[in-house]
């Protein structure tokens, strides 16, 4: 960065530009910006949701942020059921725990049929379910 008379210019694509030009270049961005993100919204929309729209959805958020969030899903789900074993009075498993939030889900869906969401996370806790009771 330089100062020239008094403004701040910053070199970019081997032109000089003024504070001023920045702001305008970095705001024409923005709207650029803004612009792709409501097409790609729009693309989204218009995506026929399919299977494998729901299967991907699923594997987006288990191997996604989530599994960073919450870390490896069978300690998430043990670490869940210790605390539900002391709110109950009696053990619970892991799997035990898998299964009730796939029953949250279908009740949240009694009531919305067409939520998307509910639908992706029981895929998601199927998958987690099944890897549990598989990793022992």
């Amino acid at each position: 960065m330089k100062k020239y008379a008094g403004a701040v210019v910053l070199r970019c694509d081997l032109e000089l530009m003024t504070l001023e030009q920045m702001k305008k270049n970095f705001v024409m961005m923005l709207v650029e910006l803004e612009i792709k993100d409501v097409e790609i919204k729009k693309e989204k929309v218009k995506m026929k949701k399919n299977r494998k729209y729901f299967l991907d959805e699923a594997e987006k958020l288990i191997n996604g942020p989530r599994a960073k969030e919450y870390g490896p899903a069978k300690f998430n789900h043990e670490r869940i059921a210790k605390i539900w074993s002391v709110i109950l009075a009696r053990e619970v498993t892991a799997q035990e725990v898998v299964a009730c939030m796939v029953g949250v889900k279908l009740a949240r869906l009694a009531e919305t049929i067409e939520h998307d969401d509910s639908w992706v996370d029981i895929i998601g806790y199927a998958a987690l379910g099944g890897e549990i009771i598989n990793d022992k």
